[in-house]
């Protein structure tokens, strides 16, 4: 069940160039995040957007275009090293180049595509089980809560549709039910695209083209 966000305290100004200024506060009056909107729509984030801890330190900086994370997002540690840096242009490069409907897609086959390696981990048997739970590790080891969905403690879930295709690439990532947060939804598009190649589906002992349903779930506990 989706939990209900925070209500941040929202300040937006113009600023003479006629862009927009956003802070948004917590109800103890700690800034969270300081934005500058291009857009001439302040409730369209279009600009680069600065996060914070608590204490003031700056914990992750982004950029938003229509809305959705775009570009290079750093995450920061409270020292100020970069823990986390995130590449969504290869994301949108993907998805860019990622339209073709493809035909004669199974969803269950005699071999099913399975997930052979991650980070050194090889499982031992070709079946689904063992890579369902080597797919889910990694999942879990990749995926990055969005620090603005984090700031309004927006725990929800994302439904994803993929293909795994004849050469064991991912290909035809899509959101089957958005969680309502593009942030959530650009994650969830993000660490699947990036998976690492499966080994493909096997029909009548012909490489095959396998649909997977699989739900991302973001939560802030």
């Amino acid at each position: 069940m989706a939990q209900k966000p925070i209500e941040l305290i929202k300040e937006i100004k113009q600023l003479p160039d006629g862009s927009f200024q956003i802070i948004e506060k917590n109800k103890e009056g700690d800034i969270l995040l300081i934005g500058v909107l291009s857009s001439i729509n302040p409730e369209i984030r279009n600009g680069v957007f600065y996060f914070y801890y608590s204490n003031g330190i700056i914990e992750a900086k982004g950029e938003y275009s229509g809305d959705l994370p775009s570009n290079i997002w750093k995450y920061y540690d409270k020292q100020g090293n970069i823990v986390k840096s995130i590449d969504y242009n290869k994301t949108i490069d993907f998805l860019n180049a990622d339209t073709i409907e493809p035909k004669e897609v199974y969803t269950i086959v005699e071999q099913m595509p399975y997930l052979k390696t991650y980070n050194s981990e090889t499982i031992k048997n070709k079946n689904f089980a063992d890579s369902h739970a080597l797919f889910n590790k990694y999942i879990q080891e990749n995926l990055v809560y969005p620090i603005h969905a984090a700031k309004m403690d927006v725990s929800d879930f994302v439904y994803m549709n993929f293909v795994v295709d004849e050469t064991g690439k991912i290909c035809s990532v899509r959101v089957l039910q958005s969680s309502g947060n593009l942030d959530l939804n650009m994650e969830a598009l993000r660490v699947i695209s990036e998976s690492p190649r499966w080994e493909p589906g096997r029909q009548r002992n012909n490489p095959v083209k396998v649909a997977f349903n699989m739900p991302i779930r973001f939560t802030s506990n």
